[in-house]
């Protein structure tokens, strides 16, 4: 009965897990491994969740025991390393997964290692686990998909589609390796409506600890100064009072580069994103009061006249469609009430998933939709938003009113 109950809250702890319910999934777990003291899996899974919670500090003091305990333990030393780069030891990261992969991990292992090298930037190592990892499961489209990340950034872009179509063949429904094909193809005529949330929720949780420094450091991120910069020619044109005391919504907040602005309006900040990973480093600012881990259209949708100013940096670039963004936004504000945002540019058409994997639209799209939903253009400027290998890469800054 013991060992019967320890393992029905484990299998409990990963339902709630796999449908986002993090808290309940951490309760769970602790009740499992205090009834079974021994629990491998109900240790590892609470780690798992803390690192989830962005509570990384326990997270490691956890799997740190795991692995004095169980040496050999694969899984854990990976989950181990996941955990010590968010607090910015990327060495001893490194030697974790080395542990890691000394031993008999299995497939599933193998592609979280390749995926944390990957943002180590050791992309040589990666593509070797990712390998064993293809060895071990022939048909995992995981590994697949990751296989196509590695061949695609070393420019290798027909070996990439291949593996992308290996990871389709395996798993038809598979939206990642559709959207990573799409990309890859640049194709036009049927671009992916938006991003899969799956995929935009990995790539941010993997690069959280190292996002501030390599964007704005390495990639010359401007956006939220040229929001903000934007916004307060927009304020002193509008009022002679400055304006406080605002209620607004950061949708994609990040690691809350915008909010450090935006707090000198604050009279209440929400901010909301898909990663757990992405908030926790938001969390650090201490300049929202809510932060949300969930959809910005759904979060949006729930706040009917609710709000003064809508923030958007960076956001669009995963959504290809923006109508039914563009509609909640609008609905969530009041008379008068802005939104504010940025988009990488084309020329021509609507949109276009570009081979970086991201969303560039046009103005006129922008506008149209602006109008469609009773929006007025106040504002608009052609701006480099960061670098890219280097080269600029160019966008608009677009500030609405709601007439």
């Amino acid at each position: 009965m013991h060992d019967h109950s320890a393992t029905d809250l484990l299998r409990a702890g990963r339902e709630n897990h796999r449908a986002g319910r993090l808290e309940s999934a951490e309760a769970l777990y602790r009740q499992a491994a205090q009834l079974d003291a021994k629990s491998v899996d109900a240790r590892l899974n609470l780690g798992i969740v803390l690192h989830d919670l962005g509570r990384s500090v326990e997270a490691a003091e956890i799997l740190g025991q795991l692995v004095v305990d169980d040496p050999k333990h694969s899984a854990a030393w990976v989950h181990l390393a996941r955990t010590i780069v968010t607090e910015g030891f990327g060495w001893e990261a490194h030697k974790a997964i080395d542990k890691a992969l000394r031993g008999k991990p299995d497939a599933q292992t193998l592609v979280a290692a390749s995926m944390l090298l990957m943002s180590l930037h050791d992309d040589a190592a990666a593509e070797s686990a990712c390998r064993r990892a293809l060895k071990l499961a022939p048909d995992s489209a995981a590994a697949w998909n990751q296989m196509g990340q590695l061949l695609a950034a070393k420019g290798q872009q027909v070996q990439a589609a291949e593996a992308y179509q290996r990871a389709l063949a395996s798993e038809p429904g598979n939206a990642i390796a559709g959207f990573f094909l799409a990309a890859l193809h640049g194709t036009a005529a049927a671009p992916p409506a938006i991003a899969p949330p799956e995929y935009v929720r990995s790539l941010f949780d993997a690069f959280a600890d190292q996002f501030d420094g390599l964007l704005v450091g390495s990639l010359r991120y401007r956006t939220p100064k040229t929001l903000h910069a934007m916004f307060t020619r927009f304020i002193q044109r509008s009022t002679a009072e400055p304006a406080t005391s605002l209620t607004m919504l950061d949708a994609g907040c990040g690691t809350g580069l915008c909010g450090h602005w935006l707090s000198a309006y604050r009279g209440r900040l929400i901010g909301v994103d898909l990663s757990r990973g992405m908030l926790a480093k938001a969390k650090a600012r201490d300049v929202y009061d809510e932060l949300i881990t969930g959809d910005v259209v759904e979060e949006l949708e729930k706040r009917s006249g609710a709000l003064d100013l809508v923030v958007a940096a960076d956001v669009m670039v995963y959504f290809g469609d923006l109508s039914r963004l563009f509609a909640a936004a609008a609905a969530a504000l009041h008379d008068g009430g802005v939104f504010l945002f940025s988009v990488e540019s084309i020329a021509d058409a609507d949109y276009l998933l570009l081979p970086t994997q991201r969303f560039a639209h046009s103005m006129g799209y922008l506008q149209r939709l602006a109008g469609v939903n009773g929006l007025a253009v106040r504002a608009t400027e052609k701006v480099v938003l960061r670098l890219d290998k280097g080269a600029d890469v160019h966008g608009y800054a677009v500030l609405t009113e709601k007439a």
